[in-house]
């Protein structure tokens, strides 16, 4: 059931659980969608915004970087208008969101990940935390980013991954960065540098990230200069930060 997703082997998905529902958004930034307990597919309900990326905080369901009446808001994050109801979408651009415009002129949210009880909100540049607030009108709000670097960002938010209190990701300047239990970020993949300036430039936004933690391990799926798909692999063990 459902309107089906963008097909396509570069149609990434994101999602999250909210109110026993898995609740799902891709970068075509097609019309989200509820999988239900017993595996049934439908169309997210309650006119939503089609976000890049859905996650949930605070009793709310957050679309990123949303696109609503045909507009695309890249500097907002938009979130349900009522606790614990996840097809209210009051005002999901005006009132109900969270403006990431006023830290820098031209921020382009790409998705959020969890990091201890936070959401992060991650750009191109820049990390910003999302936390609940005790005022039942703003219920989420955020702050200056811990953390800004030309390029430092992701390419997307599937290359970031959480794994063991941390935070990695592949960025755009060529670079792996981690974020550390207290926040603070640090460039760590000057050791495979001449590799990560091989990626082709144009799949650099299909990045793809994971963790397996029998062997405690962050992994992506990459492309090289030659490949249209995710040929190549590079590894991170966490614990003594060797690539493979």
């Amino acid at each position: 059931g459902g309107t089906a997703f963008t097909t396509g082997a570069n149609t990434l998905l994101r999602g999250d659980f909210y109110e026993n529902l898995l609740i799902i958004c891709s970068n075509a930034r097609d019309l989200p969608q509820t999988v239900s307990a017993s595996v049934v597919r439908a169309d997210l309900g309650g006119t939503p915004p089609r976000g890049i990326d859905y996650k949930v905080l605070g009793r709310r369901g957050m679309m990123f970087s949303p696109t609503y009446s045909g507009t695309t808001y890249r500097f907002l994050v938009s979130y349900n208008s009522a606790y614990d109801d996840h097809d209210a979408w009051t005002a999901p651009v005006t009132t109900n969101s969270l403006n990431f415009g006023k830290y820098e002129g031209d921020v382009n949210i790409l998705g959020g990940e969890y990091f201890k009880d936070h959401v992060m909100a991650f750009s191109e540049n820049s990390v910003y935390p999302i936390y609940v607030t005790p005022n039942a009108t703003q219920p989420l709000a955020t702050q200056v980013a811990l953390f800004s670097e030309k390029g430092g960002g992701p390419p997307n938010i599937h290359a970031v991954v959480a794994a063991g209190d941390r935070l990695f990701w592949i960025s755009r300047n060529f670079d792996m960065k981690e974020m550390l239990p207290d926040g603070s970020v640090r460039s760590i993949g000057w050791a495979i540098q001449p590799f990560l300036r091989g990626l082709s430039d144009s799949r650099r936004i299909y990045t793809i990230g994971g963790y397996e933690p029998q062997y405690r391990m962050v992994w992506w799926a990459v492309s090289d200069g030659t490949d249209t798909q995710n040929n190549d692999a590079v590894g991170l063990h966490i614990d003594s930060g060797q690539f493979f």
